[in-house]
């Protein structure tokens, strides 16, 4: 078993005791009520036990997307920001960490985890896969159903026999539909690792998946009349084609840190 502590779990327990703090659930800060879906901890400072890594995404800053299985099937995932890269460093996908002293925080329609420099994290466990939770196009719809939705943000989801629709869509022009007799809802490649340098897309109009895999993001900015969910794929094998199709896989072992 790999187990880091960042600091010492004893100074951590020790700030735990200095500030009062009690260990809450993704779900205690997850779970929300209409009409703005805003966690009930927004802007506090909190700590945050049993979330899975399932997704790694280093951009602009680092993101790191658990969930946690126990909690059953609605609101058992979070986004944790880092405010810098070296924050992340040592955190794979498949570990189970607890996070200490972050702040709770609402982003375009998003509960994230703020990480600061004052915060701290645990690695308890590692080498644990989350199943995604089958899900159908109208449960994560465009145009979106906030209180059919909502409660599947930021966890691993998959759906059936979807074929890809209109393209071009969304804020930045990368979102796609993703149809089938039960409705359409909106998809993107852009957290892809195997995503080829330079590209948008991975899929084509008309292409057909069997199973289609991703965490669900929110991008909400009504000022300029964006409001919809889109499913993220992390990487080839979240695209499951018909048997007679392939699908290019690279990064060899790499991949299994960073999906």
């Amino acid at each position: 078993m790999r187990r880091m502590l960042v600091p010492c779990f004893a100074l951590i327990m020790g700030a735990l005791m200095a500030h009062g703090a009690s260990a809450l659930t993704i779900y205690d800060i997850q779970y929300s009520t209409p009409p703005d879906y805003n966690s009930p901890y927004d802007g506090q400072t909190v700590t945050v036990t049993g979330g899975i890594v399932t997704k790694i995404f280093v951009g602009g800053s680092t993101k790191i997307t658990i969930q946690d299985p126990t909690l059953g099937d609605a609101w058992a995932g979070i986004q944790v920001v880092f405010s810098d890269h070296g924050q992340a460093a040592g955190i794979v996908f498949g570990d189970q960490v607890d996070f200490y002293d972050v702040v709770v925080d609402e982003y375009r329609g998003n509960t994230q985890l703020l990480f600061s420099a004052t915060s701290m994290h645990q690695i308890n466990t590692s080498g644990h896969v989350v199943e995604p939770l089958l899900v159908t196009t109208a449960d994560i719809a465009y145009p979106p159903n906030h209180d059919v939705t909502e409660k599947y943000e930021y966890m691993l989801l998959k759906l059936e026999d979807v074929t890809v629709g209109a393209m071009d869509l969304g804020k930045n022009e990368d979102n796609y539909e993703l149809t089938n007799a039960d409705g359409t809802c909106w998809g993107s490649d852009y957290a892809n690792i195997d995503l080829p340098p330079g590209e948008i897309y991975y899929v084509a109009a008309g292409q057909y998946f069997e199973c289609y895999v991703g965490y669900l993001e929110q991008y909400l900015r009504p000022d300029q009349g964006w409001d919809y969910y889109q499913i993220l794929p992390r990487d080839a094998q979240d695209y499951e084609c018909p048997p007679t199709a392939t699908t290019t896989v690279s990064w060899g072992g790499i991949k299994a840190l960073y999906r």
